[in-house]
């Protein structure tokens, strides 16, 4: 870890390729390249970032739509799996078209066992695509404090 602060940081990005979200359920988005990973905490299989050092971590998510969703899509920053919880961050976006949602924030994570993951919902019937083209579906994270 650098004396700065700011590791453990991953990002990591979708494959070009399209991946189908459920109706009415929280999705985990299917990041699993990276770009860079300073301490390997960000698990490629899982795609859970699990840093073993405390802090604050400030992370970030984006996710684009392939087509007209006609629902609102929500982008969950999930602590330990939880769409409800407390500390889970939620960003909500129109779905209309190739639109993007974004989503960031602080979370406090112990070092051990929190991870955080991320989702994304809609409630707008059957089956819905996360566009496949370059790096457009992102997550990532780095320690603050």
């Amino acid at each position: 870890a650098d004396a700065g602060g700011t590791t453990p940081a991953f990002h990591a990005y979708s494959p070009d390729s399209y991946q189908a979200i459920a109706n009415a359920t929280a999705v985990t988005v299917n990041v699993s390249n990276e770009r860079f990973d300073s301490d390997s905490a960000y698990d490629t299989s899982t795609k859970r970032f699990t840093p073993q050092t405390a802090g604050k971590y400030f992370v970030y998510g984006n996710v684009v739509m392939d087509g007209n969703w006609s629902a609102y899509a929500r982008l969950f920053l999930m602590k330990n799996g939880n769409p409800d919880g407390a500390e889970t961050l939620r960003c909500h976006g129109s779905g209309d078209g190739n639109d993007g949602v974004h989503c960031s924030g602080i979370i406090d994570l112990n070092g051990s066992s929190d991870y955080v993951e991320m989702a994304i919902r809609h409630d707008g019937g059957g089956s819905k695509n996360l566009w496949n083209s370059g790096q457009v579906n992102f997550f990532g994270g780095f320690r603050v404090n």
